[in-house]
């Protein structure tokens, strides 16, 4: 599941790029790198009652401003309650989030301000992340292409994902929801290329 959003997280990035060159009529190459990072944060609180699962996704393509993605959920297990529901994102200037070109680490300083459906009340999280890679680094590719009568478009996605470590705060004010290390956390270098074209009608 978690793997899942952060591609779909990626993916959304790399659409909006693309979707500025999707009228291109003679033919069109379009190159993007994306450096992005995931994390997942689980605790119990000191009662035992209440438990704080965060997620953040901080993606960066080459071509456009980044983005963090932030879910944070508490259950209260003693009053089976939903206690906090909220999800929110944030544009990231290019100091906000560094991601170190051989994934031997990254960093995330911004606010992203979360909805909480719970309460129906909006609020800013600092979030002050730094991940350490730890795994071996791991390839993948895939390719695609769609054709008709008159047009045709291949693309190529080629990736490099590495196991890490994440730590710091990813605070309210009041409460640090990343009190203890990652749960699980990765690194993540694609490189997307888009090759289309269309027969010149005269």
């Amino acid at each position: 599941m978690r793997t899942t959003i952060k591609r779909l997280a990626v993916f959304a990035l790399v659409l909006a790029t693309l979707s500025q060159h999707a009228t291109a009529s003679a033919g069109d190459k379009v190159e993007i790198k994306t450096s992005s990072a995931e994390a997942f944060f689980s605790s119990v609180d000191p009662s035992g009652c209440i438990t704080t699962f965060a997620w953040v996704f901080a993606g960066e393509p080459s071509s456009e401003p980044g983005q963090a993605g932030l879910i944070i959920r508490q259950y209260d297990a003693c009053t089976f309650t939903l206690v906090l529901d909220a999800y929110g994102s944030a544009e990231l200037a290019d100091p906000e989030f560094q991601v170190a070109p051989n994934l031997a680490s990254a960093a995330l300083e911004t606010t992203v301000n979360i909805y909480d459906y719970v309460s129906g009340s909006s609020f800013d999280i600092y979030v002050d992340l730094t991940w350490t890679g730890i795994g071996t680094p791991n390839r993948y590719t895939s390719n695609s292409q769609w054709h008709d009568r008159n047009c045709h478009e291949i693309s190529h996605h080629h990736g490099v994902s590495r196991t890490a470590e994440a730590s710091g705060t990813i605070s309210d004010g009041h409460t640090d929801f990343a009190r203890a290390p990652s749960v699980e956390a990765r690194l993540y270098l694609d490189k997307y290329v888009d090759i289309s074209g269309c027969k010149v009608l005269m």
